[in-house]
């Protein structure tokens, strides 16, 4: 049986590579055992990924109306192999709740060559900013996504990303207003 937490994982994993301009192919069954690979887009952050990065992250999720559950993620490159597919990327995460942790490994490919990516919803850029993570400025880029804007409940998400920082450079993440994602710290530091 599958906890509602793993669900909630799925759905930060989910939001987390959208945000990073990743594209999942279908997720494998929760009690697979091998590990997934997810292709990345172009440009992404996998062709600067070193063995040892690490960020740590509070990801705060809507689990019902008016209920939410904020865990700490932290994230490391455990390894970085090339071969004539292109470049992978392993990346061991823990999720902590309440004194629970759940352990979990994630592959990424950068494709060697040519590749079509799916294309990411259109976002607006804003005035960059400079936030402050663990002691550190941060010159950020700031988008807006509008999400469902012709809908009947549409919705904006405001991403903040660094190059400085590790696994795709996001630092912040608020929905409709409301952060879901705030870096806690990272490493090494350039």
């Amino acid at each position: 049986m599958v906890s509602a937490r793993r669900h909630l994982r799925a759905g930060a994993l989910a939001l987390a590579l959208l945000l990073a301009g990743l594209s999942a192919a279908e997720p494998a069954a929760p009690e697979a055992e091998a590990v997934p690979e997810v292709t990345a887009s172009a440009g992404s952050w996998l062709g600067a990924a070193e063995k040892g990065q690490w960020a740590r992250a509070r990801v705060t999720l809507a689990t019902g109306p008016g209920r939410t559950l904020t865990v700490q993620r932290e994230q490391k490159v455990t390894q970085v192999t090339v071969d004539a597919q292109g470049r992978h990327v392993t990346v061991a995460s823990t999720v902590a709740s309440g004194g629970n942790d759940e352990k979990h490994e994630q592959r990424f490919l950068a494709p060697a060559g040519p590749h079509e990516a799916e294309p990411e919803p259109a976002a607006e850029k804003a005035a960059g900013e400079t936030l402050t993570v663990a002691g550190a400025k941060l010159a950020c880029e700031v988008t807006v996504r509008k999400l469902d804007p012709a809908g009947p409940a549409p919705h904006a998400v405001k991403t903040w990303t660094c190059a400085q920082v590790p696994l795709g450079g996001l630092v912040r993440v608020e929905h409709d207003g409301k952060p879901v994602f705030e870096l806690l710290d990272f490493g090494p530091r350039k």
